[in-house]
């Protein structure tokens, strides 16, 4: 094919009505600018007047007010030729990466603003990564560093589905008994309107536990990941790609965890995925046996470690030295695990933040020296509705122990149906909540940091295929 650039009036060509590429306003602003930066230096792909690659420009093009454009003619193609081409013309274009370290020295030798074109100020790789090529920052950090993780997400979501239904990481068995507040009406996408439907096909006004029990199970799809207890409650599951990301942030290669309140199996079986160690307490025997079914089911080695007991004594259950201390504490009597008076959801709020504190002192006690130690915890509401400051006590306890207080992280949670029942919170004017605050505290010389936390990639043995990308 010989190919010979025309200009042409731009409305004697036409995009074509089934283009797979989409064309953001922010895009399409960016090749604006290109245009008059640089000029327009690429002619558009055209077949017997239907654009075949080049809308982008084609819309810029228009935009900018010009008349006369150049194209080059692709009518040699068949249609099914063409139909190919507009495709992989534009895959190509992705199966490529950046060099980053190059591409960091060019950018660095360009006076001009080149975020304008869409990109960011460059990264200065870890030490130890300089030969190492990456995509993006998901591809290093599995999620990017910032102080926001959005759980909404849909790569987010999809990697959730990945750990739970394709892998196989569940964390419900042994606590369908539980006592738990919030509702499957506050947790399940699109709530009501399921339920709209299903009073329609039934002919009238359905309870919630009607709708729940008859209704409900048949629309749900088959990859949920909510889970309830026998009573309605919805189970507090701590989330699988929460867990991985914090692990590769946070601990050391090859290095042991402790879990004071180590509740389901998911942050020991992601453990294992990761290459480190695990050690966790929980108070209930029922919960330990179902952890350890499921990690002989999904972990060939580094095999987690549960041991049953009150981990106001986790000095004497698990005794050791720990590189990383990493847990999800109760939220005070929000969910009750057992009737074990010892079960420090059971206690008054007071007696409840006098164990939680020591618990936090013993932990702190066995984490080793420049380590990190990571809490995930929410707000709890008093019998007022007034909160009670637990993230305030929660820090204040790591402060007590020792600790630095280094990072703060928002968790961004699904909203389910948070707008519909928003509306009746604001008459006493709460606020949805839709986060919970990842607490990241520090001992010992922080100055080590940089010196320990540098080979992020040795825990390569998590997902790398499912990335979640920027």
């Amino acid at each position: 094919m010989e190919l010979k650039v025309e200009y042409v009036n731009i409305d004697t060509i036409k995009p074509y009505k089934r283009n797979a590429k989409t064309h953001p306003k922010e895009q399409i602003e960016q090749i604006k600018k290109s245009i008059q930066e640089f000029g327009n230096c690429d002619p558009i792909g055209v077949w017997h007047g239907e654009i075949v690659e080049g809308h982008g420009r084609y819309l810029a093009l228009k935009e900018l007010g010009e008349t006369t454009i150049p194209i080059i003619r692709l009518d040699s193609l068949t249609d099914e030729q063409r139909r190919a081409y507009g495709l992989v013309h534009n895959q190509l274009t992705m199966n490529s990466p950046w060099d980053l370290p190059a591409l960091d020295l060019e950018l660095a030798d360009i006076d001009f603003d080149m975020a304008q074109f869409g990109f960011d100020e460059p990264l200065p790789p870890p030490a130890n990564m300089v030969d190492v090529k990456y995509n993006s920052l998901a591809e290093k950090y599995i999620e990017p560093p910032f102080s926001v993780l959005d759980g909404r997400r849909g790569e987010w979501q999809e990697r959730k589905r990945y750990w739970i239904n394709d892998v196989g990481i569940k964390s419900a068995e042994s606590r369908q008994t539980l006592k738990t507040t919030g509702s499957l009406s506050g947790s399940v996408p699109m709530y009501y309107e399921k339920k709209a439907i299903a009073e329609q096909k039934a002919g009238r006004k359905l309870t919630n536990t009607e709708f729940e029990e008859n209704y409900l199970p048949s629309m749900m799809p088959k990859d949920s990941i909510i889970s309830t207890t026998a009573g309605g409650g919805i189970l507090s599951i701590f989330d699988p790609v929460l867990a991985e990301v914090l692990y590769r942030w946070f601990a050391v290669p090859n290095g042991n965890v402790i879990d004071p309140f180590a509740g389901g199996c998911v942050r020991g079986v992601m453990a294992s995925f990761c290459g480190l160690d695990y050690t966790g307490v929980d108070i209930r025997q029922e919960q330990i046996d179902a952890n350890v079914t499921a990690a002989l089911n999904l972990c060939n080695e580094h095999l987690p470690a549960w041991t049953c007991g009150d981990s106001a004594n986790i000095d004497q259950l698990a005794p050791g030295a720990y590189d990383l201390l990493f847990s999800c504490p109760p939220y005070a009597d929000l969910e009750k695990y057992s009737d074990n008076e010892k079960n420090i959801s059971n206690m008054p709020y007071d007696k409840f933040l006098e164990a939680y504190r020591g618990i936090i002192n013993k932990s702190c006690a066995m984490l080793k020296e420049n380590r990190f130690a990571v809490f995930v915890v929410g707000e709890v509401r008093d019998n007022n509705g007034a909160y009670r400051n637990f993230i305030g006590g929660t820090i204040q306890a790591f402060l007590d122990a020792g600790l630095r207080y280094y990072n703060e992280i928002i968790y961004i949670t699904p909203a389910g149906s948070l707008p519909l029942r928003v509306n009746s919170m604001w008459k006493t004017r709460k606020v949805g909540k839709t986060h919970q605050n990842v607490l990241v505290f520090y001992k010992g010389d922080m100055k080590q940091i940089k010196n320990i936390y540098t080979d992020t990639s040795a825990l390569d043995a998590i997902k790398e295929e499912k990335p979640l990308d920027i």
